[in-house]
């Protein structure tokens, strides 16, 4: 009996969906990885800068390729929503908008960019939570 539970469970792990939807696009190796890690991270400090970068340049490896534009739509979309909420938070009224709006959005990009960086050291594409596809 303990061989077929044990059946099972193999046939239930080979079925699982994987985590990510990467297409069919893998890590090369680990300067890949790196390179990912450290856009990831340098986009917490400077925004949709570093991304941008790597997007332009590099275009003869597709892991390094679709991170970055994952990364770089976050980045902007983080940007225009800080870009809101400082113009909401000009006003007094408004800043009851604005506050909670900053906040959000400051965790949010700290949360989902880390978690990137962590998925991009196994090889493995993240595609960062509430994020719509500016760049294909």
């Amino acid at each position: 009996m303990s061989q077929n539970s044990e059946e099972i469970n193999s046939n239930v792990l080979e079925n699982e969906p994987s985590h990510s939807e990467n297409k069919g696009i893998c890590s090369s190796g680990t300067q890949e990885n790196n390179l990912s890690i450290l856009v990831d991270i340098l986009s917490l400090f400077f925004g949709f800068i570093p991304p941008l970068i790597v997007y332009l340049f590099i275009k003869d490896q597709p892991f390094l390729r679709e991170q970055t534009r994952l990364v770089l739509n976050a980045s902007i979309i983080y940007t225009i929503l800080f870009v809101i909420s400082a113009a909401l938070n000009a006003t007094v009224i408004l800043m009851i908008i604005g506050v909670p709006l900053g906040l959000f959005v400051a965790v949010l990009a700290i949360f989902s960019l880390i978690k990137a960086a962590i998925e991009n050291s196994n090889g493995r594409i993240y595609h960062l939570p509430l994020i719509p596809n500016i760049i294909k």
